[in-house]
């Protein structure tokens, strides 16, 4: 079968994504922790708020789209052929894009908002979902997931920041006061600087979004 060895590699890699992505999801809703990050860290959440993240829903579209195409990539490689619906490695691609924006937004956003408390952003289940993760996505779908996906597909990764953003901004509106917004709904600190900030927050996420895209779409032309 063409291509049979990055098919299997690729299985491999989307098979322990989905994994991890599973047990640390699991792990974060009971509030399972391997380190102690202390009180009142407003990453410590657990129970249904830890869907506010878009980390975590990131992370959770990642492994859904793993999965998908692991069952597809096994179909391929028992019966010797190779073919895989092309919405698969969409969803791949749009999962892919997704923990790509968590893993820069986390790096060059709130890491340096938290100083030298940094590497809160890195423990228990936020060191899968903010590094391994987008590391193993990126890696699997730039090196061994070869598809025929077009450079429209590029604009796909503005559909999970768009679902988000309404939540997001709806929920910022709606407790916007005179003091301004409580951390707890502000989770990302958008607004800090008043109601004009969420556009330009916006704005920012959506260049860095796309380039992250961009950029691995290309790769994986490149590469895989």
């Amino acid at each position: 079968m063409k291509n049979a060895k990055k098919i299997k590699a690729s299985l491999v890699y989307n098979i322990v994504i989905f994994i991890l992505v599973l047990i640390f999801t699991i792990l974060m809703f009971f509030k399972v922790q391997l380190f102690d990050t202390g009180s009142g860290n407003t990453l410590d959440k657990a129970g249904f708020s830890i869907f506010q993240f878009f980390t975590v829903d990131s992370n959770i579209l990642l492994g859904i789209s793993s999965l998908i195409l692991a069952i597809y990539e096994y179909k391929a490689i028992k019966n010797k052929k190779s073919v895989i619906p092309r919405w698969v490695y969409v969803l791949k691609y749009a999962g892919t894009s997704a923990v790509a924006l968590t893993f820069v937004i986390t790096l060059v956003w709130l890491s340096p908002s938290l100083g030298k408390n940094f590497y809160l952003l890195y423990l228990n289940s936020n060191f899968i979902f903010h590094l391994v993760a987008p590391i193993l996505a990126f890696i699997s779908y730039i090196k061994y997931e070869k598809n025929d996906l077009g450079f429209k597909s590029t604009f796909l990764c503005f559909i999970p920041l768009f679902i988000y953003a309404i939540y997001y901004v709806t929920n910022l509106l709606v407790h916007f006061g005179s003091n301004g917004v409580d951390p707890k709904y502000d989770i990302y600190g958008f607004v800090k600087g008043g109601k004009e900030s969420i556009i330009i927050a916006l704005i920012v996420i959506s260049i860095i979004t796309y380039i992250s895209s961009y950029v691995i779409y290309k790769l994986n032309k490149k590469n895989a």
